[in-house]
């Protein structure tokens, strides 16, 4: 399907925030929907914006294939020519049953007004992976993306982002601190430093000098009884001695080490070993797609994700296609060795199909090791009904494989508000003490939405109950500042003041 014109878009856009459309724009989006493609494009918007649960009621299990055709061209136009919003128009076409149940009133609608962001903090956590920390750092900074002070891990990957920008990927075992907005200081462990234009200065601070940025991507390598190594990846440094006030430069794909014992502390180059650091941290998700009603296995290399013996979930959640699909037989295996496994069957799909697609694999200290990890499941398209989807068999998703709070979250973890994006929309969720939920687009809060629904957390995952349309959604945290939506094909939300 080729892209939607910009004037189809922006009617579609005043659409879905409700805005009422003039007669000569009625005319122009129902001479714009006799062109198939543009129809198609319409249909399948509207069908992703209803499965936001703003009062209407799902009755087919999952998407059904798109067809246009004249019958959706004739309900599309009959909303229009009744001056209903046209998704509305067009949904009660598309159903087999039932009809929307609108919640209208002729007050203006309140709108969201976020509260004044609080004064930045030097630098923050703002990723950790397979982090064990050492008794030393507060307990409090456990899986959370808070102020990062003095920091000291025994193994993983953890991103610290300073107010300027400035981001850092350090590997553990590691110790280090901020001491200021534009500075650091490493005792230990490997760090990467991006520094963006306009921090150009910030300094990193070891033992036997200091590295002082002029616009670059740098490394740092210190361990216990060996000299320090410094690398850089793009642009240029100075490395500062101790005993040496004149700098030495170091440029793109240089490296040296620094000798010890010598008055003048000399430098010896050496073969920069980019792969010997972790530049950013891996993406925990990893993409999927099913092509056939066949039972498929799906392997995934997790090494990157797996630094410790912990509790991992592995969440498979539908994005795109008009087919359900089960998935079964997960395994979490070591260099081919069966290490964890969950069997239960979970289906991934729209909104009422899916359920139970989170997967347990906890690995025991005792089973533990370094080596290659990989994530086996089989998926499988889930049977189609009468009247339902045709044509070839196609979903797609993604699997995100996850530790910490994913298991572990409690209410108070996520009670607050939540900002995302979906089709070009701002989003805005708030979680509320009382087990209420408020729904906000584009700063307008949607009174229809989430009425008579609860949210309830246990064993880690916030569960919201909407009996008024007779479905669930299920969320779950990556860590304090950023939810996921286990049944729902948006993109992760982070938490706002």
């Amino acid at each position: 399907m080729s892209a939607p014109s910009p004037e189809l878009r922006n009617l579609i856009d005043l659409l879905l925030i409700e805005e009422p459309l003039t007669r000569e724009q009625m005319a122009h989006l129902e001479d714009l929907l006799e062109d198939d493609q543009n129809l198609a494009y319409y249909v399948e918007t509207m069908q992703q914006e209803a499965m936001l649960p703003e009062g209407l009621s799902m009755t087919t299990a999952a998407p059904q294939a798109v067809k246009p055709s004249k019958h959706l061209r004739i309900s599309a136009i009959a909303a229009l020519a009744a001056c209903l919003t046209f998704f509305i128009g067009l949904y009660i076409g598309l159903q087999q049953d039932g009809s929307p149940d609108i919640s209208q009133t002729s007050a203006p609608a309140p709108t969201y007004q976020p509260e004044d962001l609080a004064k930045p903090a030097m630098a923050r956590i703002t990723g950790l992976v397979g982090v064990r920390w050492d008794n030393e750092t507060s307990n409090n900074l456990l899986a959370t993306q808070g102020e990062a002070e003095q920091l000291t891990i025994k193994s993983g990957l953890m991103e610290i982002t300073y107010a300027s920008g400035v981001k850092l990927t350090i590997e553990g075992p590691a110790k280090y601190a901020v001491t200021s907005a534009t500075s650091g200081h490493l005792t230990q462990g490997k760090l990467v430093a991006s520094v963006p234009k306009g921090a150009e200065g910030f300094q990193i601070d070891y033992a036997k000098g200091k590295i002082v940025d002029l616009g670059t991507e740098f490394a740092l390598n210190l361990q216990p009884n060996k000299a320090p190594e410094i690398g850089v990846f793009d642009g240029e440094i100075e490395v500062h001695t101790k005993n040496n006030t004149k700098p030495v430069s170091l440029y793109e794909n240089q490296a040296v080490r620094q000798e010890p014992g010598s008055e003048q502390e000399e430098f010896t180059a050496i073969p920069f070993n980019r792969d010997a650091y972790v530049r950013k941290l891996p993406s925990r998700d990893f993409a999927w797609e099913m092509h056939s009603p066949n039972a498929k296995e799906k392997v995934f290399d997790v090494s990157h994700l797996v630094w410790k013996a912990a509790s991992y979930r592995a969440i498979f959640k539908w994005i795109n296609g008009h087919d359900g699909v089960s998935v079964r037989n997960v395994e979490l295996r070591l260099d081919g060795k069966l290490i964890a496994s969950d069997n239960h069957l979970g289906h991934c799909g729209a909104l009422r199909t899916a359920r139970d697609s989170i997967f347990a694999l906890d690995i025991d200290e005792d089973r533990f090791q370094n080596g290659k990890w990989t994530l086996h499941a089989w998926i499988e398209a889930l049977p189609r009904k009468p009247g339902g989807a045709t044509g070839p068999y196609f979903s797609s998703g993604i699997l995100q494989f996850e530790e910490g709070l994913v298991s572990e979250a409690l209410a108070e973890d996520f009670t607050g508000k939540w900002s995302y994006r979906h089709l070009g929309r701002n989003y805005i969720r708030h979680f509320k003490p009382d087990g209420t939920i408020m729904l906000y687009s584009n700063g307008v809060h949607l009174k229809g939405s989430f009425r008579d629904s609860t949210w309830s957390v246990s064993n880690g995952i916030l569960r919201v109950n909407m009996p008024h349309d007779n479905a669930y959604e299920d969320h779950v945290l990556r860590d304090k500042e950023t939810l996921i939506f286990v049944n729902q094909p948006y993109e992760n939300a982070k938490k706002i003041p």
